[in-house]
């Protein structure tokens, strides 16, 4: 399961850009 989580460094950029899929 991928929660959207803000992080100072994006790894993964979601579909909405905003967003950062976390390890």
């Amino acid at each position: 399961v991928k929660f959207p989580i803000f992080q100072n460094v994006p790894r993964l950029p979601s579909p909405l850009g905003t967003f950062v899929y976390p390890e």
